[in-house]
């Protein structure tokens, strides 16, 4: 199996209470003749819209932007050029807005839509860290709450569109033939997800309990 085209993997990279990790990722499809080619570094449009987007009041500021990587990717799955990757590191990390604190290990999925409703390709999904906010009386993110998350990540998109015309936020799939379709809008639940992923390292420093009193 093999993907469509050559594409661009996008990874944003952090921290979470200094000791945790955090990740997330686009792929952006090539618009155009030819395969493309190896970026010579990380646009300074989505140096810009990555600090905006991950700086904003839906993540808690436990949650720090460190490190973009944007590197092309073959056909077959794997780096272009393995020997050069491209990275932007962040001397002073991009910290979300959010107060007060957060569990680590919840997610918020935003899911990246086409203009397919079924099939290879026509839906992906990104985890933001830390999201703030308290759950609703039903246990769940308000409208309100979702709206704002909702245009703050269709900007972000937006933004990452306009560093370079050739290549756009798209899904791929290397499903048979391979499929490519660009993201049209996002969409996002106002349910939590939970990433085990993301506790791993925290100390759990278990406190123990007195001895049981049999009588």
């Amino acid at each position: 199996m093999t993907y469509h085209d050559p594409f661009m993997r996008l990874v944003f990279s952090g921290t979470m209470y200094g000791v945790e990790g955090w990740s997330c990722g686009l792929t952006l499809g090539h618009v155009g003749l030819g395969d493309g080619a190896q970026p010579p570094s990380v646009g300074d449009a989505i140096i810009a819209a990555a600090h905006t987007y991950f700086s904003g009041a839906y993540i808690n500021h436990a949650a720090e932007l460190t490190m973009i990587k944007y590197n092309l990717i073959g056909t077959n799955g794997k780096y272009a050029d393995p020997s050069n990757t491209v990275l932007e590191d962040h001397p002073t990390a991009t910290v979300g807005a959010g107060n007060g604190y957060v569990w680590p290990q919840l997610a918020l999925a935003i899911s990246l839509r086409t203009d397919a409703a079924r099939g290879p390709a026509h839906a992906g999904r990104f985890y933001l860290p830390c999201p703030q906010g308290a759950p609703y009386t039903d246990g769940r993110y308000t409208i309100d709450q979702v709206s704002d998350i909702v245009a703050a990540s269709t900007a972000f998109l937006d933004a990452i569109n306009a560093d370079d015309a050739s290549w756009q936020v798209a899904v791929v799939s290397n499903v048979g033939s391979g499929h490519q379709r660009f993201v049209d809008h996002v969409q996002v639940g106002r349910v939590m997800d939970t990433m085990r992923s993301r506790r791993t390292s925290l100390p759990e420093d278990p406190v123990v309990g007195a001895t049981i009193t049999h009588p």
